[in-house]
């Protein structure tokens, strides 16, 4: 409310007037300058705002939120505890909705078959699939020995099946501001049979 107070911006005034929207929608309820600025603007131009939550984590790792939208909507109901407890929204203020990012997944179809992704990634269908979703790298930076040991074990024989591991790189390795550069597990999937990169379109 202090910075509401001491720092107002009306930068899309002409936006808000010319559309009148029914509804504003964000990603965050402020974590993210950009929406805490439009949030900001559209309750002084009496806009009603309602905020996603882009992450699983962003309550508890993203700092207080910047605005204070009409609903936000959480994940789950430990979601909704934490947005009340960490951001002081009453529970009236947040509903449970899911993930939104993950609703195409429930339609019927959206997800491939082991065919197609046998066939997307070039996979041998005789060979079990074990799947390794990279973390964040400045999170965890030791991805590369997790990819490079699950290869010793598939060429050595030591899990017990023949196998293949697919990894899925995280987004945040093609960020501008990082690098988009396959870098080590790049090298490692081309010294080594059964590993196969699954790159995240950005």
């Amino acid at each position: 409310a202090l910075e509401e107070r001491l720092f107002p911006t009306d930068l899309h005034a002409d936006v808000w007037e010319r559309h009148r929207p029914d509804l504003l929608v964000c990603a965050s309820p402020g974590w993210f300058l950009a929406d805490a600025i439009v949030l900001r603007e559209a309750a002084r131009h009496g806009i009603p705002t309602a905020a996603l939550v882009l992450g699983w984590d962003n309550p508890t790792s993203k700092g207080y939120r910047g605005a204070d939208p009409d609903l936000v909507v959480a994940w789950s109901q430990r979601m909704a505890e934490q947005l009340a407890e960490l951001h002081d929204l009453a529970p009236d203020r947040v509903a449970v909705g899911g993930i939104p990012t993950w609703d195409a997944y429930a339609d019927p179809g959206s997800l491939p078959d082991q065919a197609a992704l046998s066939r997307r990634f070039g996979l041998d269908r005789e060979r079990r699939i074990i799947l390794y979703a990279t973390s964040t790298p400045s999170g965890y930076s030791r991805n590369e020995a997790v990819v490079e040991r699950l290869a010793a074990a598939i060429e050595n024989d030591e899990l017990g099946v023949p196998a293949q591991v697919v990894v899925r790189l995280h987004p945040i390795n093609f960020r501008p501001d990082i690098a988009a550069d396959l870098g080590e597990i790049g090298d490692i999937a081309a010294r080594h049979e059964h590993v196969y990169l699954d790159v995240p379109e950005i």
